[in-house]
């Protein structure tokens, strides 16, 4: 996150919660074309593969003793790690999305200064080794499952997200931006060491809301949950239809695989019907 005089777009939509101010916005959108409705908050993506940003064959080889030392683990995640293992040395298969935001995002100890203009750079692992769990906790259908992430239980995820973060910083010294940077406000200069970079990745760590793989499309001795017709191991016609069949994560937002996965669902069901 880095101070810098550019605008900060995202504080006039939070007024658009206020009904009053929402209906004062869209007034002046149609009748003037102007306002938060005729603007569009300033974000650049970028997708990019490992070597780009890191050394592949260090990751590579560190990913593959991590992947042997689980040889207890079910039979799909192998597989799937053994694939991302392959996927490291792809130049088109991003690791890390990164994403340049025009506001504050906000992190442990970095707080917003009146009068200053702010932008962020958000740092996505697109294709963590971390795999976590999800099971049921009681015969109560109403209550919770027992979540577990698991986050940055598999060394290689948090080596890559410390190369992202030098990324980062690489990418504001370039020419489209080193003029506008005033400082680095978080991690902040003081934040040095590959150690350092690593307890300021585990105090700020989030997901980014794309879940999969709860119910993975798997053979059912590989620990799959659907099979290929999405329907459950077990059962006479019941189906899952949503993200969570996806075994693996995606180098992208979930969104629209998901729009797909439900077109097939329907076309499935009626072909069955």
């Amino acid at each position: 996150m880095y101070t810098a005089e550019m605008d900060q777009q995202y504080e006039s939509m939070d007024r658009l919660g206020d009904p009053a101010e929402a209906g004062k916005e869209m007034e002046l959108y149609q009748t003037k074309k102007e306002g938060i409705f005729a603007s569009t908050p300033s974000i650049a993506y970028a997708f990019l593969p490992l070597r780009y940003f890191s050394d592949v064959d260090i990751i590579a080889r560190k990913a593959s003793a991590q992947i042997q030392a689980n040889g207890g683990t079910l039979p799909g995640t192998t597989k799937i790690l053994q694939k991302q293992q392959e996927w490291l040395s792809s130049d088109k298969v991003p690791q890390l999305e990164i994403v340049q935001v025009s506001a504050f995002f906000p992190a442990k100890g970095a707080v917003p200064q009146p009068g200053k203009k702010y932008f962020s750079i958000f740092l996505g692992l697109l294709h963590p080794f971390s795999i976590g769990s999800v099971h049921v906790s009681s015969s109560d259908p109403l209550a919770p499952p027992a979540i577990d992430l698991n986050v940055l239980s598999n060394d290689v995820d948090l080596d890559i997200m410390v190369d992202a973060v030098k990324y980062a910083r690489k990418v504001v010294t370039t020419d489209a931006l080193k003029d506008v940077v005033r400082a680095e406000v978080s991690p902040g200069a003081s934040v040095k060491t590959d150690e350092e970079i690593k307890a300021f990745i585990k105090d700020n760590l989030s997901t980014v809301f794309h879940p999969v793989g709860t119910a993975a499309m798997l053979p059912r001795g590989d620990g799959g949950v659907v099979d290929e017709t999405l329907k459950v191991y077990g059962t006479q016609n019941l189906r899952v239809v949503d993200a969570s069949v996806i075994p693996i994560q995606l180098a992208a937002h979930t969104q629209a695989t998901v729009y797909a996965v439900a077109e097939k669902a329907a076309d499935i069901i009626k072909s069955s019907t």
